[in-house]
């Protein structure tokens, strides 16, 4: 029983955890606080009793499976079609919008990644958590996107991360399947840059494990996104648009590649199966 209380507590606290945008709807709030109070006094309760507070707060939190299963099929394509990790989407998601409950996350804003700015025009200012680097949060008021949908949101983050910023188009490049060893890599690079979080990383790797997000990872890796490139990549092997296979090395470019078998280039952005 005593491990049962703890991780419901623990899962409570996860709800609340976001360093991004942790504003949920009112009545979530007031109803999980509801059942944290019942949780508190557990130990006094009969067996009975207990039985009814565990189903209450269940309740009271966040579907987590019903939220991933909405938002899975958008993860898959999305992280195969950019050459993402969709593991660290959907913990991104997650951890970012609390289970889709937090009032950015929820409709109409649907911003399931806490991304500040405009879309299409639209936005909305909430209030948000920054860290100061070394562990300190403030709260501030931002600008968020506001999307029609999850799929939009997704696909934002997406391109985000595999098209970088406007000054630096390879600004997340580590988050890149081809220039990664695994997820951790990463998260790791992420901490610091799409979040001012420092335990950023290590809070998307917990809720990867706990939830086994890795089946939501690309089979093959792409690694063709530079512009009029016919190289793609399918793991570590690169088919040419002649047929010709090549084992990418350590230090190859696409460009390289294309004029080493006199090819020319073409944009891909989805490997071969």
């Amino acid at each position: 029983m005593h491990e049962k209380k703890k991780w419901i507590v623990a899962a409570m606290t996860a709800m609340m955890a976001s360093t991004t945008l942790c504003t949920m709807n009112s009545s979530a709030v007031t109803e999980v606080q509801q059942r944290e109070e019942t949780v508190s006094n557990i130990t006094s309760n009969t067996a009975t009793q207990n039985a009814k507070v565990y189903a209450q707060v269940q309740s009271a939190i966040p579907a987590v499976d019903t939220f991933m299963d909405t938002i899975a099929p958008d993860v898959v394509a999305l992280s195969e079609q950019y050459g993402l990790y969709g593991s660290v989407m959907m913990a991104q998601a997650v951890l970012e919008s609390q289970y889709g409950l937090s009032k950015l996350a929820s409709a109409p804003n649907f911003n399931l990644f806490g991304m500040k700015g405009t879309y299409n025009g639209k936005s909305v200012s909430l209030p948000t958590l920054e860290d100061n680097g070394k562990g300190q949060y403030y709260t501030i008021t931002a600008k968020f996107r506001k999307y029609p949908s999850y799929r939009e949101s997704l696909e934002d983050y997406a391109k985000k991360l595999r098209y970088g910023l406007s000054w630096n188009a390879t600004y997340y490049q580590k988050t890149w399947l081809e220039n990664t060893r695994s997820y951790k890599d990463a998260t790791a690079a992420l901490t610091g840059t799409y979040a001012t979080d420092t335990h950023y990383g290590t809070k998307l790797n917990n809720v990867i494990a706990k939830y086994d997000l890795t089946k939501y990872d690309p089979k093959k890796a792409t690694t063709s996104t530079t512009t009029n490139s016919t190289v793609t990549q399918v793991s570590n092997t690169t088919t040419l648009t002649t047929g010709t296979k090549y084992t990418v090395k350590k230090g190859d470019t696409l460009s390289a590649i294309a004029k080493k078998y006199n090819t020319t280039t073409k944009k891909s952005l989805r490997g071969t199966d």
